[in-house]
């Protein structure tokens, strides 16, 4: 009995500074004061991009080209951009099916350009069009990198007449433009990574 009291009030203050070091411990991590091995930083590569300039020119006639801009100053999941465009499109002249429309995009921290970097680095980087009315303006093709997966600096579009349909729509739509950083091999995916940039440009097809 004598031997199991003397235990126990040998393992009580044991049982106590280990207690305390292990708050002191979670108290450090909270405060960011230790990193913990088992939750590294996310890897967003080397390129952040806030701002787009979005350019439409017409393909059979090159004199006509317009730019959009997006500008969200503080990036994804802050405050709303400050700057957001309205793409203003024209319908295909009567009895042509379709207007062609070659477009850039141009990718920035405030003013200073991405393109470069994301050209050189391109097999890590994906940006993606998505959202539009499909019966008044479509998608046709994107750039490609060295690879053969989506790189999206560039694009095709073409819009729609849409005389002989029964039910036309208004001529307006949005497209969602995102930018992924994917660190392994591109799958030709938009998700896959960590998104970089995303905007969302307002359309009117006139």
């Amino acid at each position: 009995m004598l031997i199991k009291k003397i235990d126990s009030f040998i393992l009580l203050p044991s049982f106590l500074l280990i207690s305390v070091m292990l708050i002191i411990s979670c108290t450090r991590n909270a405060e960011g004061g230790d990193p913990n091995p088992d939750f590294p930083p996310v890897d967003r590569g080397t390129i952040e991009a806030n701002r787009a300039l979005l350019t439409f020119t017409e393909r059979d006639n090159t004199t006509q080209s317009r730019t959009f801009e997006y500008y969200d100053p503080d990036g994804i999941g802050g405050n709303s951009a400050t700057i957001i465009d309205t793409l203003k499109l024209k319908r295909p002249t009567p009895g042509i099916s379709r207007r062609w429309y070659l477009s850039e995009i141009q990718l920035f921290q405030d003013n200073e350009l991405k393109n470069q970097n994301i050209a050189v680095l391109e097999k890590n980087y994906m940006i993606c069009y998505r959202g539009q009315n499909p019966r008044n303006l479509e998608l046709e093709s994107m750039t490609l990198d060295q690879g053969g997966f989506t790189l999206g600096l560039g694009s095709t579009w073409f819009t729609e007449d849409e005389s002989g349909i029964s039910n036309p729509s208004d001529g307006t739509g949005s497209i969602r433009v995102t930018m992924n950083f994917q660190k392994q091999a591109k799958n030709g995916l938009c998700d896959p990574g960590v998104r970089i940039f995303e905007a969302v440009f307002p359309y009117v097809v006139e």
